[in-house]
């Protein structure tokens, strides 16, 4: 499968007439704020600051004979730690040249500012490699509200 694109957004939808699909509220960039107490908390019990939800689309070119692959999107925070991963099987019918990926996410957090990636990778042939495909950006801004 030949990766075509990949980006993050809000949501989707695929229209059941024209089967093509509108995406929502791309990310870039996500600003966060947390209360101060909430921040010395988390910091405390070495926890994450829960992300919004939202959704991984991709689209993928079958190629030649091919008729799927297994793909993995790692998330990776600013110092290079892995914070979550994401596995999916993709399928091309037969009669079809392409096929598209949605991944709703609801459970991911972050611990600091920076850009943040998620790697995607593809499985190179039926038992090859994951080989990166694409790296999509995250810029995540945290700012902490004084409490009065």
């Amino acid at each position: 499968m030949r990766h075509i694109w990949t980006i993050l957004c809000k949501n989707s939808c695929i229209d059941r007439e024209t089967n093509n699909i509108s995406v929502f509220g791309m990310l870039e960039q996500l600003n966060i704020i947390i209360d101060s107490k909430i921040q010395l908390l988390l910091e405390k019990e070495k926890k994450v600051i829960p992300l919004p939800s939202f959704e991984i689309v991709g689209l993928w070119e079958k190629e030649k004979t091919e008729e799927g692959t297994e793909v993995i999107i790692e998330f990776i925070d600013p110092k290079n730690n892995k914070l979550g991963e994401f596995k999916q099987r993709l399928e091309v019918k037969q009669q079809h040249t392409r096929t598209r990926s949605i991944i709703r996410v609801a459970s991911l957090g972050v611990r600091e500012n920076g850009i943040h990636y998620f790697i995607v990778k593809a499985r190179q042939g039926a038992k090859g490699e994951f080989k990166e495909v694409a790296r999509i950006p995250l810029e995540v801004s945290i700012s902490i509200k004084l409490n009065k």
